[in-house]
């Protein structure tokens, strides 16, 4: 037994020393790799440096400093996704990591997320009060909250502390610049003669000298900022974009030009000199500058690129085809071979030459089946087919092999939003923020679908940071007034609307949010104030006009609305909404050969205006007068061939008079025009299902109505397809879709009805006696079947 102990120990003793012998030499592989990954990245040589920092996180996934070096890397890329991803992973396993807390408070706070901002910085400063990077980030969130005081208390601290610390001097510039510039640049000129190895603040100091238009100094600056550092490409860019836009085009171009002669090896500046000279000189000089460049070095095939794009935007499409056709003769199929055919397809589709497109889109997936250019395009045809299901195929396949493809993302949320899928829109706008959160289309449509399906805070987080970088944008002011709007925010609304009203250009919709801030809390004097003054700035303005008539109508001034509108249509005859809203407000006082004259003008003015035929068609129907009505349909659909709302009054005006084939007529026109459009195939096969309900007409019926419940489970579409699997005999599978309908808020008469006879043919008496009790309550409601739940009430 002792024999065995002793062997057993020292067996134990040598795997022992095995590992530690292992974990030694790991962490020292470790040590090296880290080491290396550091010079490197100090040496700007960010690729070797990923190479070394990926071998620390072989040995150890769990390296904090190694996790910290791959988030910095990831910012120099500009891959925001992964970058995030890996400061979070660095705090995870270092809650106490202050460069990397830091880090991530600046991340959030350049996309406005300021509280999550604030919750790194408690983090930090509970460790360390006197952390002065932290403060001067703290600085900077009173700033932007509008707090002056303590952003100024508190960078103040910190420049007392450490008198050159670019963060604070930042802060306290942009502070001081909106009233005392002169103040706002001694404190930066201050911060520059203690900083002067540090660029920062000569920007910022620029930016805050081209706001007051001081010219002469923003040059001089400039000057001494590319003299400080020669080889920073950014910063002469920046000054050239500077005399360009100040129209000193003779230095701007001596600039350019002096650039590309001192970097010869670099493509993009010599397809920047091409730009410049396209917009600012002569489009034939900057062909002629790629000519000489592309003769000279006639394999960098970027230049013949920047060409054939030259030529496309000058609509010389000839030309363009010519590049990319010799483009494919040197590379025949490699990589910017097939790049040149899918340009020529570019070209095709926009002659409209749809069987040229798809040649040459074949013939590259004959080479490359996933190429992923080839797919965009593809892609897009299908989108502007409304061929939603093989454009998402088509997209996603991008995706699994570019997965950071922000315009596949962008077409892929087109493409959810025409299914009506806006919470996939949503996720995939999201996923372009986090590869890249300065994209403001990206977040402008978020915004807009957040704000659709009511999720305020995600909208009103997006708006917020969209109107800091485009104060301008009067869209997105109104969007943030509405979002404001809706969760009761007035005061908030109310200052972005003023915003709005202080500017000449913006006046008028200021004026109108206001009135739709009033009129929202049913204050109508106060909103009849502000939408009038809206008129006056905009008198062509549809919505301010609508929503007077509307408040003059909430305050019973009925004949003060009606008035006002005439003298709008006396002074504005060919506002066609006016004369429109002229009908109906004639139409309300029971004027109905006025209405129907003031429609009638209203389609004259604007034969395209779809409104103004739907409300003259509905005033024929509602006096029995049907053939009329069929024809301003007619009229308005051959004005508007497209036009699937037009389609679908004609649809329901068919059903109506009980003409139900040329109704699924009608709905067959808009599937052709639209294969998405859920109303048009929900109500097609409702109407299959009711009135014609053949064999062959029941499984089209399904065939419609399965793929909308992956769009939407709302109560109209799980009672159509209930309803169809019923009438099919599959009055099981119905019962749980009919079920789903009611609970879901599915209240009129004819879902208990459905419900009701689905639940009699399951044998379950009782609940279906309760459903058609509900059904037949309202002796007034008339549905499809009525006869029959009377019946089947007799025989319970």
């Amino acid at each position: 037994m002792s024999i065995t102990t002793n062997k057993l120990s020292a067996s134990a003793l040598l795997v022992m020393t095995l590992l530690l012998g292992a974990c030694s030499g790991g962490e020292e592989r470790q040590a090296k790799y880290f080491s290396r990954a550091q010079q490197l990245f100090e040496q700007q040589d960010y690729d070797k440096a990923r190479i070394e920092v990926k071998n620390v996180l072989q040995i150890n996934s769990n390296h904090v400093d190694g996790r910290y070096l791959l988030a910095l890397l990831h910012e120099q890329d500009k891959n925001w996704q992964q970058m995030y991803a890996n400061l979070t992973l660095v705090i995870d396993l270092d809650p106490d990591h202050v460069a990397g807390r830091i880090k991530l408070a600046q991340m959030l706070f350049a996309n406005g997320m300021y509280d999550k901002t604030l919750e790194q910085l408690d983090a930090v400063l509970a460790q360390n009060p006197e952390q002065l990077d932290a403060l001067a980030l703290r600085a900077a969130v009173y700033f932007r909250n509008g707090d002056y005081d303590n952003g100024i208390e508190t960078a103040e601290y910190v420049l007392n502390k450490q008198p050159g610390h670019v963060a604070a001097i930042s802060v306290l510039s942009m502070i001081y610049a909106e009233q005392d510039p002169d103040r706002a640049l001694a404190v930066i000129g201050d911060g520059i003669e203690r900083q002067t190895g540090d660029a920062s603040l000569k920007l910022i100091q620029i930016g805050l000298l081209e706001r007051e238009q001081r010219s002469d100094e923003v040059i001089n600056a400039y000057r001494q900022l590319i003299e400080q550092f020669p080889d920073n490409i950014f910063y002469q860019y920046r000054f050239v974009r500077y005399l360009e836009q100040s129209d000193r085009l003779d230095e701007a171009e001596a600039v350019l030009r002096n650039i590309v002669t001192t970097q010869p090896d670099n493509i993009e500046l010599k397809l920047w000199l091409a730009q410049f000279l396209a917009n600012n000189r002569n489009p034939q000089l900057a062909a002629t500058t790629l000519k000489e460049f592309i003769t000279r070095q006639p394999r960098l095939y970027e230049l013949r690129f920047g060409l054939g794009h030259l030529y496309t935007v000058l609509k010389r499409p000839d030309e363009a085809q010519e590049v990319y056709e010799a483009i494919i003769v040197l590379d025949g199929e490699g990589a910017d071979g097939l790049l040149a055919r899918n340009r020529l397809a570019e070209l095709a589709l926009l002659k409209n030459d749809r069987p040229h497109t798809e040649r040459l889109l074949a013939e590259v997936f004959s080479i490359e089946p996933e190429n992923k250019e080839a797919l965009l395009i593809r892609g897009r045809m299908h989108l502007s087919d409304k061929d939603t299901k093989s454009a998402i195929a088509d997209l996603r396949t991008v995706l699994r092999n570019a997965p950071e493809s922000t315009d596949a993302l962008k077409l892929l949320a087109q493409a959810h939003k025409l299914d009506g899928a806006r919470n996939l829109a949503l996720d995939n706008y999201r996923q372009v923020l986090l590869i890249n959160p300065m994209d403001d289309d990206a977040a402008h449509q978020a915004a807009r679908l957040a704000l659709a399906d009511g999720k305020y805070e995600t909208a009103e987080q997006l708006l917020v940071t969209l109107a800091r970088r485009q104060p301008d944008n009067a869209e997105v002011i109104r969007q943030l007034v509405a979002t404001y709007g809706k969760q009761d925010r007035w005061a908030e609304a109310l200052a972005q609307a003023d915003r709005l009203i202080k500017e000449e250009k913006t006046a008028g919709l200021g004026y109108y949010l206001k009135g739709r801030i009033y009129f929202d809390q049913e204050d109508y004097p106060a909103a009849v104030i502000a939408l009038e003054q809206s008129l006056v700035e905009t008198p062509a303005a549809i919505e301010a006009l609508q929503f007077l008539v509307r408040a003059r109508q909430q305050s019973d001034d009925l004949d003060l609305a009606y008035q006002y509108v005439l003298g709008h249509v006396e002074q504005y005859p060919d506002h066609a909404h006016s004369v429109e809203l002229l009908g109906n407000l004639q139409q309300q006082k029971g004027a109905l050969t006025e209405a129907n004259e003031s429609y009638k003008k209203a389609i004259e003015i604007a034969p395209d205006r779809s409104s103004a035929y739907r409300y003259l068609a509905s005033l024929h129907a509602s006096q029995g007068e049907w053939q009329e009505a069929l024809a301003v349909y007619d009229k308005g659909i051959a004005s508007n061939p497209e036009d699937t709302g037009l389609l679908l009054s004609l649809a329901a005006l068919h059903a109506r008079m009980g003409s139900f084939d040329a109704a699924v007529g009608a709905y067959d026109r808009i599937l052709v025009l639209d294969p998405g459009h859920a109303i048009a195939a929900n109500n097609l096969a409702a109407t299959l299902v009711d009135y014609r309900p053949s064999a062959e007409n029941l499984a089209r019926a399904r065939t419609l109505s399965e793929p909308l419940l992956e769009k939407d489970r709302n109560p109209v579409f799980l009672d159509t397809l209930g309803w169809v699997l019923y009438k099919s005999g599959n009055a099981s599978q119905a019962l749980n879709l009919l079920v789903e309908a009611v609970q879901s808020g599915g209240n009129r008469a004819v879902y208990h009805y459905h419900l009701g006879m689905a639940y009699y043919s399951n044998n379950q008496l009782s609940l279906a006696k309760k459903q058609l009790t509900l059904a037949l309550q309202n002796e007034n409601e008339n549905f499809v079947g009525r006869d029959e739940a009377e019946l089947t009430m007799k025989s319970l």
